[in-house]
């Protein structure tokens, strides 16, 4: 036995042997916890590695036939039939084959004992991306026996003593593959406190992700807490609680191992505050068990938020405290000043300030 795989719903089992249960099996087979059987009519000669991506199981090893294909050291199956990987690798010394297989990003990392990929020259390891195959710099070997990723580089393990042009114990990291996104008109426009960006990517992505940033106060860099979502052929990202203040913005893709590129940047202005206090908004409305409400405070003073009930009663206060210009929030868990659970009813938020009041009625449900 050389591998083992789960893979949709069963265990598939790889190596060299020719029986399993006292029943004929080529180097591949499939375990359902109660019986096994030959998967995909098997292989010849050598199945050494497997790798479960999605619907596709991936065997490598030294193959020249799955099934009733004929193949070079690698095959996929779909779920229903054997296919060809890109024309398969090649080796030309002993022992030679595909030993390891690592999957990221869209990207199936190939390494064992061989001299070609299709067409390209490549020193016991390969990449294929998108149908595409690359050596992976001048190789590693005489012997790749395992490969990994770990954010966004691939470490290369076996019976190897050098890497490129370098003397090696054994182990190598290779940190040259690029995170290949491009995006053009990163924008955004302001709508009070909100900003939404905007922008569009030069090619279909697969394998990672956009995350958005936002400058903090002391220009650090913070993860906004939503995702993009798709709008058409552009992407878009709404901040709700963007700071009064002018903010920077930064786009990063991130591949699924934990690549990362910074790709564009964006400054959107300051928010041109009201002159009076007033509330932002309150969600969710109605609410249970708990609601918060945005306020805007145009210059520093002080504010006073108090809950009334229907008939005008002051039952709690949120807020009793200066504030700078800007938004802010407070939450109400429906309860009164003694911390007691108030009855499902409408009840009214008053929030007061030097500078004017402002009033906005909530529901509370049980």
């Amino acid at each position: 036995m050389s591998d083992l795989v789960s893979y949709n719903g069963e265990l598939i089992v790889a190596g060299s042997f020719t029986t399993a249960n006292e029943q004929p099996m080529r180097g591949l087979l499939a375990w359902d916890g109660t019986a096994c059987r030959e998967f995909g009519g098997g292989v010849l000669y050598w199945a050494r590695c497997l790798l479960a991506v999605d619907d596709d199981l991936y065997v490598g090893g030294r193959l020249i036939e799955t099934g009733d294909l004929l193949v070079n050291n690698l095959a996929r199956w779909d779920g229903a039939a054997w296919h060809d990987v890109a024309g398969g690798l090649r080796g030309f010394m002993s022992n030679y084959g595909v030993f390891t297989l690592a999957e990221t990003g869209g990207r199936l990392c190939v390494g064992g004992r061989v001299y070609m990929a299709d067409d390209v020259p490549a020193d016991n390891v390969a990449i294929l991306d998108h149908g595409t195959w690359s050596a992976l710099g001048s190789g590693a070997g005489p012997t790749v026996i395992t490969l990994a990723w770990r954010h966004g580089d691939l470490y290369v393990g076996g019976a190897i003593d050098m890497a490129g042009s370098q003397i090696v114990g054994g182990i190598s990291c290779w940190d040259g593959l690029a995170v290949p996104v491009a995006v053009s008109e990163f924008s955004g426009r302001r709508d009070g406190f909100m900003v939404e960006l905007r922008w569009t990517a030069s090619q279909d992505l697969s394998g990672g992700g956009f995350i958005v940033w936002r400058d903090d106060t002391a220009g650090v860099p913070q993860p906004l807490d939503v995702g993009p979502v798709v709008d058409g052929e552009a992407y878009l990202c709404r901040d709700d609680a963007a700071p009064a203040a002018a903010t920077l913005y930064r786009l990063q893709w991130q591949r699924d191992d934990g690549a990362t590129e910074w790709l564009a940047e964006a400054t959107i202005g300051a928010a041109e505050l009201p002159r009076a206090v007033r509330f932002a908004g309150v969600h969710p409305n109605p609410f249970n068990p708990r609601v918060t409400a945005a306020f805007v405070v145009g210059a520093p003073q002080r504010v006073r938020i108090a809950v009334a009930d229907a008939r005008g009663r002051e039952v709690a206060v949120l807020a009793d405290r200066q504030c700078e210009a800007g938004r802010h929030e407070v939450v109400w868990e429906g309860r009164d000043g003694d911390g007691r659970a108030l009855p499902a009813g409408v009840y009214f938020l008053s929030l007061r300030g030097d500078d004017g009041r402002d009033t906005v009625k909530v529901v509370l449900v049980q």
